[in-house]
């Protein structure tokens, strides 16, 4: 199998691949060929790549795509374009090539967008077309169709001779293309974290001239190692039985994290939310990283706050701080706007990015994502304060029963840090006798004991109404989301005649990816959607919590047999790391052992007991080639 690569662009294009005696260009083939298992001469990656100064070259120096490769049709591009003298070179150089290796799968990596930027009259749609028209060309010199030559775009990287402007609009430009199946272009590499200390700026070389032009040696391998990473899993389909891209089931981590949603969380912070490719969290803050460097907000009305600091909350969403409180306006939050790099002038900036555990970028679209502007809370009565602080031990430690600190937290703090409340008072009052002859279906009454008293005493809930209802045809005819008319019958009826609650609605959740995404972990809000509508629309649960965790060895040890806490981190957390809700195959597992297939036939609820339980400390395996 052998696979091209054809490298374009101006003068940093050069420089990636012959720096260093082609330092830049060797990393790239090697790398996309470890990645898909090749092993350099029965299954290859070949370069086409030619340099200025020859009748066919990919590369020339200080030239713009649409000047000198391309021309306007009259001076005027909505006419069309054409062909160049340098563009000519390209066609040139692919035209010579043995016809065996132009019919070869080639990915093009571009790497241009320096001079283009420069333009005043730069519009995104004038440099799509050029780009356009380019690939048809390009295309059609192969004798392939886009399907089998895919663009890998360079993300306009910093530039200093470039307005922000010009920046953004090809990065605009890029995404749109990217985004068009018609085209097949993708993101190869984001490279806001550069040195850019080619040139020696200052005439002596023994001293570092950082922020310039042109990209280093080193810059040149950043990019390289990432671009490979995104054309590797382009091409998945070649990738050989056990290589890094097979293994992965051909996704990668090529992407790095997107920042897919923006909330306020006080008058001067912002929490973002990130959707990892392939990765499980960020890697520690260096201290560029920390103090906020590269992120800016643009508010609806003109107004902008300086950044003091960012932290990491958690494996997909951070913390970001201003200086001074925010409009109430709505905004955009950006990351590397315009020329961006990562550096204060004179400084290095490999390294001042937030990566993902693999080593990839933090990004935003080049549109930015949006925020909203702040509106009034609306206050929380007695029983909500109350049930609010149940809901947080830290605020339960903090405030015991004083509810009128509470009611001012959640309107000042809570509600924008996405506090809700998630405490039950009926679903703990009917969770223990006792409780319920002392105060009934008094849901108030229920959240101030267990912050008094409930808590040291060890009690849990055991109980919930609704669920309770969506166990019972006959309750939810009665019933329907009365939670106080259902814990009155549990208590009074349902108990004596032995009845249980058989329906779990984070499950019901679980099973359904419009529900997962409108609820989360809000079990109330799936039990009554069920009650309501899920029944008349014939859902069924399919989603199994020990099926999860049994898939999942990690998980075994964390959440046993408890099926509550395995649903719970596939809502909050397995979903966004890509993990499997079925993976455990449970007749295999029975299959592979006479003791478990006497034991338990075909109980395939049984069998993932005894693994979580029993199985996987005692080293089985649900593995077909095992024995």
């Amino acid at each position: 199998m052998e696979l091209n690569i054809l490298v374009r662009g101006q003068s940093n294009a050069l420089v990636m691949m012959s720096a260093d005696d082609f330092a830049g260009a060797n990393a790239l083939v090697s790398e996309v060929q470890r990645l898909l298992g090749f092993d350099g001469v029965n299954d290859r990656v070949n370069l086409i790549y030619g340099q200025e100064g020859t009748s066919a070259a990919t590369v020339h120096w200080g030239v713009s795509l649409m000047e000198d490769w391309l021309q306007p049709v009259g001076g005027d591009w909505t006419k069309g374009w054409q062909v160049s003298w340098m563009e000519q070179a390209m066609l040139n150089l692919v035209g010579s090539l043995p016809a065996t290796q132009r019919d070869d799968p080639t990915a093009v990596l571009w790497l241009h967008s320096e001079h283009d930027s420069m333009r005043p009259d730069l519009t995104a749609e004038m440099w799509m077309s050029a780009v356009r028209y380019d690939a048809g060309l390009l295309r059609d010199a192969l004798g392939q169709s886009a399907d089998t030559v895919p663009y890998h775009f360079v993300s306009a990287h910093p530039f200093p001779l470039a307005s922000d402007t010009g920046h953004q609009i090809i990065r605009a430009a890029m995404e749109t293309l990217a985004a068009d199946p018609g085209f097949n272009g993708q993101i190869a590499a984001r490279a806001l974290d550069i040195n850019a200390d080619w040139d020696d700026a200052d005439g002596n070389s023994s001293t570092r001239d950082y922020g310039g032009r042109h990209i280093s040696d080193s810059d040149a391998l950043l990019i390289a190692h990432r671009a490979a990473q995104s054309i590797a899993e382009s091409w998945a389909a070649y990738a050989k039985a056990g290589s890094p891209v097979a293994s992965a089931g051909g996704n990668i981590d090529d992407l790095g994290p997107l920042v897919v949603a923006v909330h306020r969380i006080g008058p001067a912070s912002l929490q973002i939310d990130v959707r990892h490719d392939s990765a499980a969290g960020f890697l520690p803050l260096d201290a560029d990283a920390a103090s906020g460097l590269g992120w800016s907000v643009q508010m609806a009305d003109g107004s902008s706050a300086p950044v003091t600091q960012l932290r990491i909350l958690d494996g997909d969403s951070l913390r970001l701080d201003f200086g001074t409180a925010l409009s109430e306006a709505g905004g955009t939050l950006h990351y590397g706007w315009g020329y961006g790099r990562l550096a204060a002038p004179g400084t290095p900036g490999q390294g001042n990015a937030i990566y993902d555990d693999q080593g990839l970028p933090i990004w935003t679209p080049a549109q930015g994502v949006a925020f909203e502007g702040s509106s009034p809370v609306p206050p929380l009565t007695e029983g909500e304060a109350l049930a609010y602080i149940a809901s947080y031990s830290d605020l339960a430690n903090f405030f015991g029963t004083d509810t009128g600190s509470a009611k001012l937290h959640y309107t000042t703090f809570g509600k924008a840090e996405g506090r809700h409340i998630s405490f039950n008072g009926l679903d703990y009052v009917g969770s223990h006798a006792d409780l319920f002859a002392a105060f009934g279906a008094d849901p108030t009454a229920g959240a101030r004991h267990w912050i008094e008293m409930g808590r040291f005493e060890g009690r849990t809930m055991t109980f919930d109404c609704l669920d309770y209802v969506a166990s019972y045809e006959d309750l939810i005819q009665a019933f329907g989301t009365d939670q106080s008319a259902a814990l009155n019958h549990w208590m009074t009826q349902g108990r004596i005649e032995g009845r249980s609650t058989s329906f779990n609605a984070l499950e019901y959740i679980a099973s359904y990816d419009d529900l997962t995404l409108a609820f989360g972990v809000n079990a109330d809000a799936g039990a009554i959607h069920w009650i309501l509508n899920g029944r008349p629309e014939e859902r069924s649960i399919s989603f199994d919590a020990l099926e999860y965790i049994a898939s999942h060895p990690d998980l075994i040890p964390w959440a046993g047999l408890d099926s509550r806490s395995g649903v719970r981190h596939w809502l909050e957390y397995g979903r966004f790391e890509g993990r499997v809700r079925d993976g455990f195959d449970a007749t295999q597992y029975l299959a592979n052992y006479a003791d478990l297939q006497q034991a338990f036939g075909q109980d395939h609820h049984a069998a993932r007991v005894h693994y979580i339980e029993y199985g996987f400390r005692e080293g089985r395996t649900d593995d077909p080639t095992w024995g």
